[in-house]
């Protein structure tokens, strides 16, 4: 059985192709993230790989050379999602591994595409909720979704990153009805729109609500298509912001 192999795929041009993996044995994949740096215009693939101690490796795009470089950690971490890249910072959930006892502490990592380098926030006050990193108009946030245990109200939480070496974080909370079957924040809009879906498609409806920020209206659309669907029928849906082109992708045996 061939092994599987990453693929940075294009909708736009159609185009995709397979990364190399790095020649190391015995190693558990953690994360792979895919960052964009602005300023020389490059993208760059950060691979996150666990033995003992956590390895990190970069490529990258368009240089004519698919080769992996090794870089340095200041702080030994596992990755996992949400991950986002906004103006040539990605971001993403991890654990910091302590090297004297068991103890993980989840922490937000900021990652100059460009330099390279990594810088970390204490996460403790958002790891353990249903978090979903966002684009807000260029400015990164931090978005919770929590029905109310009665289902009547839902509660919206935006964290915002004000000054990433002070660490210095503002909150923002909104009370909204509670809508059938909504799991969580999809994304963001150019215009501000914080978008909600729900996570399955039964026989019921589908939709996905608008929520706006600075006019604190919400709004919700069916979305039609899906073809029929019986009440035994449940299927996991994911939703993407801000993009509307099929994607026709011809040759899928890469995504198997």
């Amino acid at each position: 059985m061939e092994s599987s192999k990453p693929v940075i795929f294009n909708p736009s041009t159609q185009h995709y192709v397979s990364l190399p993996k790095p020649r190391r044995r015995h190693c558990k994949y953690l994360g792979i993230f895919l960052g964009f740096d602005p300023i020389d215009n490059r993208f760059k693939v950060l691979w996150i790989r666990m033995t003992g101690k956590s390895t990190y490796k970069i490529l990258t795009l368009g240089t004519g050379e698919m080769r992996w470089r090794n870089i340095q950690s200041p702080l030994n971490h596992e990755a996992y999602k949400p991950s986002i890249c906004i103006n040539g910072v990605l971001y993403y959930l991890a654990l910091a591994l302590s090297s004297s006892d068991s103890s993980h502490a989840p922490v937000l990592v900021c990652f100059d595409v460009r330099s390279e380098k990594l810088k970390f926030i204490d996460a403790e006050f958002f790891a353990y909720f249903r978090t979903k990193f966002i684009n807000y108009k260029g400015r990164f946030r931090v978005s919770q979704w929590k029905n109310d245990v009665d289902g009547n109200i839902a509660e919206l939480r935006v964290w915002v990153l004000q000054d990433i070496e002070k660490q210095k974080w503002s909150k923002n909370v909104y009370t909204l009805p509670a809508i059938s079957e909504l799991v969580g924040v999809a994304g963001a809009t150019s215009t501000g729109d914080i978008v909600l879906s729900m996570g399955y498609r039964t026989s019921k409806p589908f939709y996905v609500s608008y929520f706006n920020l600075e006019r604190n209206t919400l709004q919700s659309v069916e979305i039609q298509g899906f073809g029929e669907c019986s009440d035994e029928d449940r299927y996991s849906v994911s939703v993407f912001v801000d993009y509307v082109e099929d994607l026709n992708l011809n040759d899928a045996k890469y995504f198997n």
